[in-house]
Order: C-alpha cells, then structure tokens, then sequence
C-alpha cells in the first residue's frame, strides 16, 4: 500500500528533476575551446589545417592556426554556438569561418576572403 502511494510521488519527483536541469550537451553552451581539424573540402583544399582555441567565460575566443609549418593567429566569438572566427595572416590572406556546432564534435560553416569562398567543416579532435 505504501509502495502505491509513494510511486508516484517519486515519479512526478524524478520528472521535475529531470526538467528543472540544464543539460550540459545543448548546442548553445558549447564551447570552442580545443584542437581542431579540417575535414572535407576543406581538407582538400588546405590539407593539415589544425586550430588550437581557448575560449572565455564570456565568449571570446582566441588561439592559433597551423599549416604544413605556418602558423597565424585566430581570434573571434562563440554567441550561443554561432561562430565567427578570424584567421590572419592565412597563406591566402586573411578569412573568416562563419558556423556553428552541428554536434560538440563538429563547427560547420563557411570561410570567406580574399579568393576563397565555401563550406568548411572542422573536427574537434581534442578538448
């Protein structure tokens, strides 16, 4: 008898809890922070394309990118999983990611500047 009356008591318990949570996962509190690869096109085009971010607390983002032995700086924002990323002094000039994360895992997006134009996708392959 007890056991039916406290049944449900802990359902509904457990299902506030359950909902009250924030979920760490949600797309919008992921961070940049960590290595990251080029796949795809990206890949193809501009084959080892590593970046190495840190992120703040407020959502900047700052970091380096490398190259067969070149290296350049990377600067930018995460606003709720929307990325915008800055990278200079890239072999073909300055360009710009614009994504987001499709998973904690993946940015997908575009890169931007001077002859390049198209999608890009980058891998995170450490946090």
């Amino acid at each position: 008898m007890l056991r039916r009356r406290l049944l449900p008591v802990l359902s509904l318990a457990l299902m506030a809890l359950v909902v009250g949570c924030e979920s760490s996962t949600d797309l919008e509190d992921a961070t940049a922070q960590g290595h990251w690869d080029g796949v795809g096109a990206l890949q193809s085009s501009f084959p080892e394309v590593r970046l190495d971010l840190a992120e703040s607390s407020t959502g900047t983002i700052t970091g380096t990118w490398r190259r067969a032995g070149q290296v350049g700086s990377v600067s930018g924002v995460n606003s709720n999983g929307q990325i915008t990323l800055e990278l200079s002094s890239f072999e073909i000039g300055t360009v710009v990611f614009q994504g987001k994360f499709s998973n904690r895992y993946r940015l997908e997006g575009s890169l931007q500047g001077a002859s390049l134009g198209g999608p890009a996708v980058f891998r995170r392959i450490r946090f």
